[in-house]
Formats: structure tokens, sequence, C-alpha cells
């Protein structure tokens, strides 16, 4: 057995490969479906328009 403690973005890593052990997907780990949405729906809904900025 092996005990330690991680946090912040190493505890999500390690979360993340714990995980693949057990056979979880990011989809186990979703509370609310309706936000599963493909990536060029989301990069149209939050790319931001560019400025004209000289």
């Amino acid at each position: 057995a092996l005990d330690f403690e991680a946090t912040e973005l190493y505890a999500v890593c390690i979360q993340h490969e714990l995980d693949h052990l057990i056979g979880k997907v990011f989809l186990d780990r979703m509370t609310d479906m309706s936000t599963l949405t493909q990536l060029d729906e989301f990069s149209q809904y939050w790319q931001k328009e560019s400025s004209n900025v000289i």
C-alpha cells in the first residue's frame, strides 16, 4: 500500500491516473451532461471577437 498526500494540479493528475486503473472516464464524474459539447460549439460560444487595436 502507498499512502501520501497530493494537492492542486498534482492531486488532479493522481486522481486522473487512479481513475484509469479502476476504469473510470471523465463522463463518470460529470454531474450535468447538458454541459457536454463539441469543441467547435464550445469555441464558437467562448471565442472572443478580435478587436482592431493599433
